[in-house]
């Protein structure tokens, strides 16, 4: 007959506890950290809870032994509780795996971003251009910091006026934000890494161009349709110079993702405002020129040839315009 000590209610608990931890550890490890896996995250954040529930109900459990049967001498009482000791032990351990790796864990790539995959690489491109909604949350947590301003947001009295009609149309909360220098996009990116974990910047020439082509060779790339974008059909996709033609007083940029997308689903890849990238390069035509930070993609007041996949200018680092805005990259 075995002089085994049968297993006690509170090892029952603390099992449970362990079995929770351990369950909960693993699939946070495993849990995709691209995707918005938000049943897995409330599964993992229950599980969390259960095993804070059980430990506390274990550490009063002990604390009321202590006092009652007064227990000095911690180290015999858990010699003759090996199993219970395990297991909170257990329990413990992975309790502290959560909470570090909850601290430290990236936040989810949201459904605004797109996959393109080109060939064994990966990145994650927005969707659309960041707007001004987007580009003001990083102006309230920066408290409206000179340096970070946008053209039309800064306080120059000689010039405020004409600074006003310039931008004049420029500022509703859908439309792509302007008046930003390279600079400025950057430190967006960064602010934005910092506060989602992830490595946000602004995307190379060559991802640029990638992601706009979605698979095409032709003078833009392929449609959501899955068909080449030709100079004939450039209006359904983009904002242009040939739009100014069909609505005369829209001379400005319009609020994003209105147009069709292409076959990556991203929307405004031409026309519409040119993006910032974070290349510099020498200037195609005249080397004597100093480098420059490539923009791509032309704008609404741009003929269709600026609006050319291929086509490449470049602006110096602190330069603004109503027709340069930017959008973001995201590399796992």
């Amino acid at each position: 007959m075995s002089n085994q000590r049968p297993i006690s209610w509170i090892e029952i608990l603390s099992i449970i506890s362990s079995i929770t931890s351990i369950v909960a550890s693993v699939l946070a490890i495993l849990s995709p950290q691209n995707l918005p896996f938000f049943s897995l995250k409330m599964i993992i954040d229950l599980l969390l809870a259960i095993t804070i529930i059980v430990l506390i109900v274990l550490l009063l459990f002990i604390a009321r032994h202590f006092v009652k049967y007064k227990k000095a001498n911690i180290i015999d009482y858990i010699s003759h509780r090996k199993r219970l000791t395990a297991f909170i032990f257990i329990s413990i351990m992975g309790l502290i795996f959560l909470i570090y790796y909850s601290f430290y864990r990236k936040a989810p790539i949201d459904e605004e971003f797109a996959l393109i995959r080109a060939g064994e690489h990966e990145f994650y491109m927005l969707r659309h251009e960041v707007t001004n909604q987007e580009y003001l949350e990083f102006l309230k947590d920066k408290d409206y910091q000179e340096s970070f301003l946008p053209h039309w947001m800064k306080k120059i009295p000689k010039y405020q006026e004409r600074i006003k009609q310039y931008y004049a149309g420029f500022t509703e909360p859908n439309q792509p934000v302007v008046g930003i220098t390279c600079q400025q996009a950057k430190a967006y990116c960064q602010w934005l890494s910092q506060k989602k974990r992830n490595n946000y910047k602004l995307p190379t020439v060559s991802q640029w161009e990638f992601a706009a082509r979605a698979g095409g060779n032709g003078m833009f790339g392929r449609g959501e349709d899955g068909l080449e974008i030709t100079t004939d059909n450039l209006v359904r996709y983009a904002w242009f110079q040939e739009n100014l033609h069909q609505e005369p007083f829209s001379k400005k940029t319009r609020p994003v993702m209105q147009k069709q997308p292409n076959a990556f689903r991203l929307y405004d890849i031409w026309g519409n405002a040119a993006e910032w990238t974070i290349d510099d390069l020498q200037h195609p035509s005249n080397d004597t020129l100093p480098k420059g930070v490539v923009y791509k993609g032309g704008s609404w007041e741009d003929p269709v040839e600026f609006c050319l996949t291929d086509y490449r200018d470049q602006k110096h680092h602190n330069y603004t315009s109503r027709t340069i805005s930017f959008r973001i990259v995201c590399e796992p």
